[in-house]
Protein backbone atom coordinates (compact mmCIF):
# COMPACT_ATOMS: atom_id res chain seq x y z
CA UNK A 1 0.00 0.00 0.00
CA UNK A 2 1.33 3.38 -1.03
CA UNK A 3 0.82 6.22 0.99
CA UNK A 4 0.88 10.32 0.38
CA UNK A 5 1.56 12.28 2.73
CA UNK A 6 0.33 15.85 2.12
CA UNK A 7 3.12 18.10 4.20
CA UNK A 8 2.17 21.89 4.51
CA UNK A 9 5.26 22.98 5.30
CA UNK A 10 8.84 20.65 5.38
CA UNK A 11 12.01 21.84 7.41
CA UNK A 12 15.52 20.74 5.60
CA UNK A 13 18.65 22.06 6.33
CA UNK A 14 17.67 25.26 7.64
CA UNK A 15 15.32 25.80 4.64
CA UNK A 16 11.12 25.64 4.96
CA UNK A 17 9.65 24.00 1.44
CA UNK A 18 6.40 24.75 1.03
CA UNK A 19 3.45 21.88 0.08
CA UNK A 20 5.22 18.90 0.24
CA UNK A 21 4.30 15.59 -1.09
CA UNK A 22 5.81 12.56 0.01
CA UNK A 23 4.93 9.02 -1.60
CA UNK A 24 5.93 6.66 1.16
CA UNK A 25 5.58 2.16 0.09
CA UNK A 26 4.60 -0.21 2.50
CA UNK A 27 8.00 -1.08 3.77
CA UNK A 28 7.98 3.63 4.87
CA UNK A 29 10.73 4.10 2.22
CA UNK A 30 9.83 7.33 0.19
CA UNK A 31 9.97 6.55 -3.15
CA UNK A 32 8.76 10.08 -4.72
CA UNK A 33 8.80 13.75 -3.09
CA UNK A 34 7.98 17.03 -4.37
CA UNK A 35 5.13 19.46 -4.79
CA UNK A 36 3.92 17.16 -7.98
CA UNK A 37 3.99 13.66 -8.03
CA UNK A 38 2.52 10.52 -9.63
CA UNK A 39 -0.73 10.16 -7.51
CA UNK A 40 -2.75 7.29 -9.36
CA UNK A 41 -0.99 4.75 -7.87
CA UNK A 42 -1.91 6.22 -4.36
CA UNK A 43 -3.90 3.96 -1.89
CA UNK A 44 -4.41 6.34 0.46
CA UNK A 45 -3.55 10.77 1.61
CA UNK A 46 -2.69 11.81 4.89
CA UNK A 47 -3.02 15.51 5.56
CA UNK A 48 0.24 16.87 8.04
CA UNK A 49 -1.39 20.09 8.15
CA UNK A 50 1.72 21.73 10.23
CA UNK A 51 5.53 21.40 10.45
CA UNK A 52 7.77 18.33 9.12
CA UNK A 53 11.42 17.80 10.91
CA UNK A 54 14.12 15.39 11.03
CA UNK A 55 14.03 12.93 14.17
CA UNK A 56 16.95 14.05 16.80
CA UNK A 57 20.72 13.26 16.92
CA UNK A 58 21.54 12.25 20.17
CA UNK A 59 25.16 12.31 19.34
CA UNK A 60 26.88 10.85 22.56
CA UNK A 61 25.90 8.45 24.67
CA UNK A 62 27.21 5.23 26.56
CA UNK A 63 23.63 2.63 25.93
CA UNK A 64 26.01 0.17 27.82
CA UNK A 65 25.79 2.30 30.98
CA UNK A 66 22.13 2.46 31.07
CA UNK A 67 21.09 0.96 34.32
CA UNK A 68 23.88 3.12 35.64
CA UNK A 69 22.12 5.25 38.69
CA UNK A 70 23.70 8.86 38.88
CA UNK A 71 25.90 9.01 41.93
CA UNK A 72 26.93 12.05 44.02
CA UNK A 73 27.53 15.08 41.96
CA UNK A 74 30.70 17.17 42.14
CA UNK A 75 32.89 14.06 43.04
CA UNK A 76 36.53 14.43 42.56
CA UNK A 77 37.01 12.95 38.99
CA UNK A 78 38.90 9.95 40.32
CA UNK A 79 36.64 9.10 42.85
CA UNK A 80 34.18 8.63 40.20
CA UNK A 81 36.05 6.94 37.96
CA UNK A 82 36.88 4.22 40.96
CA UNK A 83 33.14 4.01 41.46
CA UNK A 84 32.46 3.30 37.71
CA UNK A 85 34.99 0.81 37.55
CA UNK A 86 33.67 -1.41 40.32
CA UNK A 87 30.40 -0.77 39.41
CA UNK A 88 31.29 -2.32 35.78
CA UNK A 89 33.30 -5.49 37.30
CA UNK A 90 30.17 -6.49 39.02
CA UNK A 91 28.23 -6.82 35.59
CA UNK A 92 28.67 -9.74 33.53
CA UNK A 93 27.74 -9.85 29.67
CA UNK A 94 24.02 -10.21 29.81
CA UNK A 95 23.63 -7.39 31.75
CA UNK A 96 25.97 -5.25 29.30
CA UNK A 97 23.46 -6.67 26.13
CA UNK A 98 20.49 -5.82 28.48
CA UNK A 99 21.68 -1.75 28.98
CA UNK A 100 22.09 -1.66 25.79
CA UNK A 101 19.00 -2.60 24.56
CA UNK A 102 17.01 -0.65 27.09
CA UNK A 103 19.72 2.56 26.64
CA UNK A 104 18.69 2.29 23.01
CA UNK A 105 14.72 1.74 23.38
CA UNK A 106 14.39 4.31 26.11
CA UNK A 107 16.23 7.33 23.47
CA UNK A 108 13.90 5.85 20.06
CA UNK A 109 10.69 5.85 21.81
CA UNK A 110 11.98 9.66 22.83
CA UNK A 111 12.30 11.01 19.68
CA UNK A 112 15.94 10.31 18.76
CA UNK A 113 16.07 9.00 15.44
CA UNK A 114 20.13 8.77 15.07
CA UNK A 115 22.86 7.75 18.30
CA UNK A 116 26.16 8.34 18.82
CA UNK A 117 27.18 5.40 20.96
CA UNK A 118 30.62 4.69 22.59
CA UNK A 119 30.98 1.02 23.71
CA UNK A 120 33.91 -0.68 25.73
CA UNK A 121 32.25 -3.96 26.14
CA UNK A 122 30.45 -7.01 23.50
CA UNK A 123 32.31 -5.93 20.21
CA UNK A 124 30.39 -8.05 18.16
CA UNK A 125 26.81 -7.64 18.02
CA UNK A 126 24.32 -4.46 17.59
CA UNK A 127 21.72 -5.87 20.29
CA UNK A 128 19.18 -3.02 18.75
CA UNK A 129 16.91 -2.64 15.64
CA UNK A 130 18.43 0.03 13.02
CA UNK A 131 15.63 0.49 11.66
CA UNK A 132 13.90 2.19 14.37
CA UNK A 133 16.84 4.33 15.00
CA UNK A 134 20.42 4.79 13.54
CA UNK A 135 23.28 4.40 15.62
CA UNK A 136 27.20 4.43 15.12
CA UNK A 137 29.11 3.06 17.39
CA UNK A 138 32.58 3.78 18.49
CA UNK A 139 34.44 0.81 20.62
CA UNK A 140 36.63 2.46 23.15
CA UNK A 141 39.99 1.37 23.57
CA UNK A 142 41.85 2.55 26.88
CA UNK A 143 44.52 1.48 28.92
CA UNK A 144 47.02 3.10 30.76
CA UNK A 145 48.60 -0.70 31.96
CA UNK A 146 50.01 -2.18 29.12
CA UNK A 147 48.29 -5.26 28.70
CA UNK A 148 45.02 -3.83 29.53
CA UNK A 149 45.84 -1.51 26.65
CA UNK A 150 47.08 -4.56 24.37
CA UNK A 151 43.87 -5.97 25.20
CA UNK A 152 41.42 -3.71 24.29
CA UNK A 153 43.53 -2.85 20.93
CA UNK A 154 42.95 -6.89 20.02
CA UNK A 155 39.05 -6.44 20.90
CA UNK A 156 38.92 -3.54 18.73
CA UNK A 157 40.22 -5.29 15.72
CA UNK A 158 37.49 -8.13 16.66
CA UNK A 159 34.94 -5.49 16.92
CA UNK A 160 36.48 -3.42 13.17
CA UNK A 161 36.58 -7.43 11.75
CA UNK A 162 32.91 -8.26 12.72
CA UNK A 163 30.89 -5.86 13.73
CA UNK A 164 28.55 -5.13 10.45
CA UNK A 165 27.09 -2.09 11.65
CA UNK A 166 28.45 1.99 11.29
CA UNK A 167 31.16 2.02 13.34
CA UNK A 168 34.36 3.86 14.26
CA UNK A 169 36.80 4.24 16.82
CA UNK A 170 37.06 6.11 20.65
CA UNK A 171 39.81 6.83 22.64
CA UNK A 172 38.46 7.73 26.26
CA UNK A 173 40.44 10.41 27.14
CA UNK A 174 44.55 11.03 27.48
CA UNK A 175 44.08 10.32 31.57
CA UNK A 176 42.90 6.92 30.91
CA UNK A 177 45.40 6.01 27.94
CA UNK A 178 48.90 7.58 27.52
CA UNK A 179 49.12 10.52 24.99
CA UNK A 180 51.84 8.46 22.57
CA UNK A 181 49.11 5.50 22.50
CA UNK A 182 46.26 7.67 21.65
CA UNK A 183 48.55 8.98 18.77
CA UNK A 184 48.51 5.37 18.06
CA UNK A 185 44.75 4.86 17.86
CA UNK A 186 44.23 7.94 15.72
CA UNK A 187 46.85 6.88 12.93
CA UNK A 188 45.17 3.10 13.12
CA UNK A 189 42.15 5.02 12.53
CA UNK A 190 43.44 7.11 9.96
CA UNK A 191 44.52 4.48 7.71
CA UNK A 192 41.45 2.91 7.74
CA UNK A 193 39.18 6.08 7.08
CA UNK A 194 37.18 5.39 10.22
CA UNK A 195 36.04 8.53 12.95
CA UNK A 196 37.37 8.84 16.58
CA UNK A 197 35.61 10.15 19.30
CA UNK A 198 37.43 11.49 22.13
CA UNK A 199 36.67 12.98 25.49
CA UNK A 200 38.54 16.10 26.42
CA UNK A 201 38.71 19.20 28.19
CA UNK A 202 35.71 17.57 30.30
CA UNK A 203 36.95 18.20 33.67
CA UNK A 204 39.42 20.64 35.68
CA UNK A 205 41.12 17.46 37.21
CA UNK A 206 41.57 16.68 33.96
CA UNK A 207 43.51 20.02 33.18
CA UNK A 208 45.26 20.09 36.47
CA UNK A 209 47.05 16.32 35.93
CA UNK A 210 48.03 17.63 32.06
CA UNK A 211 49.11 20.71 33.21
CA UNK A 212 49.70 21.26 36.23
CA UNK A 213 51.26 17.81 37.04
CA UNK A 214 48.95 16.64 40.34
CA UNK A 215 49.08 12.92 39.97
CA UNK A 216 47.36 12.11 43.26
CA UNK A 217 44.34 11.63 41.95
CA UNK A 218 46.05 9.88 38.69
CA UNK A 219 47.83 7.61 41.36
CA UNK A 220 44.52 6.52 42.97
CA UNK A 221 43.30 4.28 40.04
CA UNK A 222 47.06 3.64 38.40
CA UNK A 223 49.27 3.02 41.73
CA UNK A 224 51.55 0.61 39.58
CA UNK A 225 52.49 2.80 36.33
CA UNK A 226 53.57 6.55 36.01
CA UNK A 227 51.91 8.71 34.16
CA UNK A 228 52.90 9.74 31.06
CA UNK A 229 54.29 13.79 31.19
CA UNK A 230 53.93 15.68 28.00
CA UNK A 231 55.74 18.70 27.88
CA UNK A 232 52.31 20.84 27.32
CA UNK A 233 50.85 23.73 28.00
CA UNK A 234 47.35 24.28 26.75
CA UNK A 235 44.97 21.89 25.07
CA UNK A 236 46.52 23.50 21.82
CA UNK A 237 49.13 21.81 22.12
CA UNK A 238 47.71 18.63 23.10
CA UNK A 239 45.70 18.73 19.55
CA UNK A 240 49.14 19.23 17.61
CA UNK A 241 50.30 16.63 18.90
CA UNK A 242 47.29 14.38 18.22
CA UNK A 243 46.95 15.50 14.77
CA UNK A 244 43.16 15.32 14.80
CA UNK A 245 41.10 15.85 11.12
CA UNK A 246 37.94 17.18 10.37
CA UNK A 247 37.23 13.30 10.70
CA UNK A 248 37.38 13.74 13.91
CA UNK A 249 35.18 14.19 17.43
CA UNK A 250 35.75 16.34 20.24
CA UNK A 251 33.08 15.55 23.33
CA UNK A 252 33.22 17.95 26.31
CA UNK A 253 35.56 20.58 25.89
CA UNK A 254 34.68 22.63 29.21
CA UNK A 255 37.82 23.69 29.38
CA UNK A 256 38.74 24.86 26.38
CA UNK A 257 40.31 28.47 25.85
CA UNK A 258 40.02 31.06 23.23
CA UNK A 259 44.00 29.61 21.26
CA UNK A 260 42.29 25.67 21.92
CA UNK A 261 38.78 26.99 19.87
CA UNK A 262 40.72 28.78 17.38
CA UNK A 263 42.79 25.77 16.40
CA UNK A 264 39.48 23.41 16.30
CA UNK A 265 38.09 25.75 13.86
CA UNK A 266 40.97 25.83 11.80
CA UNK A 267 41.34 22.34 11.32
CA UNK A 268 37.47 22.00 11.39
CA UNK A 269 37.26 19.28 14.08
CA UNK A 270 33.80 18.49 15.46
CA UNK A 271 32.50 18.88 18.54
CA UNK A 272 29.52 17.19 21.00
CA UNK A 273 28.59 19.19 23.79
CA UNK A 274 26.84 17.52 26.77
CA UNK A 275 26.01 20.70 29.12
CA UNK A 276 23.94 18.13 31.30
CA UNK A 277 26.36 15.18 32.49
CA UNK A 278 28.57 19.10 32.30
CA UNK A 279 26.81 19.83 35.45
CA UNK A 280 27.72 16.93 37.38
CA UNK A 281 31.31 17.82 37.50
CA UNK A 282 31.18 21.93 38.44
CA UNK A 283 29.47 24.85 37.38
CA UNK A 284 31.66 25.19 34.10
CA UNK A 285 29.75 24.75 30.79
CA UNK A 286 30.54 25.24 26.94
CA UNK A 287 31.20 28.57 25.78
CA UNK A 288 28.60 28.14 22.74
CA UNK A 289 28.95 31.45 21.76
CA UNK A 290 32.20 31.14 21.14
CA UNK A 291 31.69 27.95 19.10
CA UNK A 292 29.60 29.36 17.30
CA UNK A 293 30.95 32.83 16.32
CA UNK A 294 34.14 30.59 15.15
CA UNK A 295 32.05 28.67 12.95
CA UNK A 296 32.53 25.37 14.64
CA UNK A 297 30.79 22.54 13.53
CA UNK A 298 29.13 20.97 16.55
CA UNK A 299 26.25 18.05 17.60
CA UNK A 300 24.80 17.59 21.14
CA UNK A 301 24.54 14.56 23.35
CA UNK A 302 23.15 13.56 26.58
CA UNK A 303 26.76 10.90 28.07
CA UNK A 304 25.26 8.77 30.01
CA UNK A 305 23.09 8.10 33.48
CA UNK A 306 26.15 7.99 35.54
CA UNK A 307 26.61 12.31 34.96
CA UNK A 308 22.84 12.95 33.80
CA UNK A 309 20.15 11.81 35.65
CA UNK A 310 17.42 13.26 33.26
CA UNK A 311 19.14 11.71 29.89
CA UNK A 312 16.66 14.27 27.97
CA UNK A 313 18.83 15.60 25.12
CA UNK A 314 16.21 18.75 24.96
CA UNK A 315 17.13 20.08 28.67
CA UNK A 316 20.68 19.86 27.15
CA UNK A 317 19.45 21.92 23.89
CA UNK A 318 17.71 24.18 26.36
CA UNK A 319 20.75 24.93 28.37
CA UNK A 320 23.08 26.18 25.66
CA UNK A 321 20.33 28.46 24.51
CA UNK A 322 20.19 29.85 28.08
CA UNK A 323 23.94 30.00 27.89
CA UNK A 324 24.15 32.49 24.95
CA UNK A 325 24.08 36.15 25.07
CA UNK A 326 22.38 35.42 21.52
CA UNK A 327 19.19 33.60 22.35
CA UNK A 328 18.12 33.78 18.80
CA UNK A 329 20.79 32.77 17.25
CA UNK A 330 21.56 30.29 19.73
CA UNK A 331 18.15 28.49 18.89
CA UNK A 332 18.77 28.13 15.55
CA UNK A 333 22.44 26.86 15.66
CA UNK A 334 21.24 24.41 18.54
CA UNK A 335 18.11 23.13 16.41
CA UNK A 336 20.59 22.82 13.60
CA UNK A 337 22.82 20.78 16.00
CA UNK A 338 19.79 18.52 16.82
CA UNK A 339 19.07 17.05 13.44
CA UNK A 340 20.80 17.41 10.32
CA UNK A 341 24.15 18.77 11.25
CA UNK A 342 23.90 15.92 13.98
CA UNK A 343 23.99 13.97 11.23
CA UNK A 344 26.75 15.17 9.74
CA UNK A 345 28.96 14.64 12.37
CA UNK A 346 28.53 10.98 12.76
CA UNK A 347 28.79 10.24 9.64
CA UNK A 348 25.40 9.84 8.43
CA UNK A 349 23.60 11.31 5.08
CA UNK A 350 21.71 14.47 5.40
CA UNK A 351 19.35 13.97 3.16
CA UNK A 352 16.62 13.07 5.37
CA UNK A 353 13.59 13.68 2.48
CA UNK A 354 15.01 12.08 -0.67
CA UNK A 355 14.03 8.71 -2.84
CA UNK A 356 15.13 5.87 -0.99
CA UNK A 357 15.38 6.86 2.14
CA UNK A 358 13.32 5.53 5.29
CA UNK A 359 10.45 7.96 6.30
CA UNK A 360 10.95 8.64 9.96
CA UNK A 361 10.35 12.13 10.93
CA UNK A 362 9.17 14.47 13.90
CA UNK A 363 5.90 16.95 13.36
CA UNK A 364 4.21 19.96 15.19
CA UNK A 365 0.37 20.68 14.22
CA UNK A 366 -0.44 24.18 13.02
CA UNK A 367 3.00 25.33 12.78
CA UNK A 368 4.76 26.51 9.61
CA UNK A 369 7.41 28.12 10.04
CA UNK A 370 11.10 27.64 12.01
CA UNK A 371 10.45 30.57 14.65
CA UNK A 372 6.66 28.60 15.68
CA UNK A 373 8.65 25.71 15.41
CA UNK A 374 11.35 26.68 17.79
CA UNK A 375 8.43 28.10 20.05
CA UNK A 376 7.15 24.12 20.17
CA UNK A 377 10.50 22.63 20.66
CA UNK A 378 9.94 21.84 24.38
CA UNK A 379 6.62 21.34 24.80
CA UNK A 380 6.82 17.35 24.34
CA UNK A 381 3.28 16.73 23.69
CA UNK A 382 3.59 18.82 21.06
CA UNK A 383 5.72 16.95 18.82
CA UNK A 384 4.36 13.80 16.75
CA UNK A 385 6.76 10.65 15.45
CA UNK A 386 5.66 9.36 12.45
CA UNK A 387 6.84 6.26 11.06
CA UNK A 388 6.03 5.74 7.48
CA UNK A 389 5.95 1.72 8.10
CA UNK A 390 3.17 2.00 10.74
Amino acid sequence: MKTCYKVSALYENSEIKRDVNIVVNEYGVIEDIGQKVELDTIDREVELDGIVFPTFVNAHAHLELSNFVTGKQKIPLWDWILEIVHKKRALNPNDYKIAIEEGFNFFSERHIGCIGDIRSVLPNEPFFDEYRAKCIVFYEVLGYVENLFNEKFEQLKSFLKHYNGSKGISVHSLYTTPLSKAKAVLEYAKSRGLPVMMHLGETEYESRLLFNREIEGFNKIFSTVNFEYVDVKSYREILEKLRLSSNDILVHCVEFKEEDWDYIAKNRIKVVLCPMSNLFWSDKLPDIDCIIEKGIEFAIGTDSPATNASLDILKDCDLLIRLSKDKERAKRKVFLALTYMGRKILGFSMDVFCKGAKFDCLFVRNAYDEDTLLEYLFINDKIIRINGAN
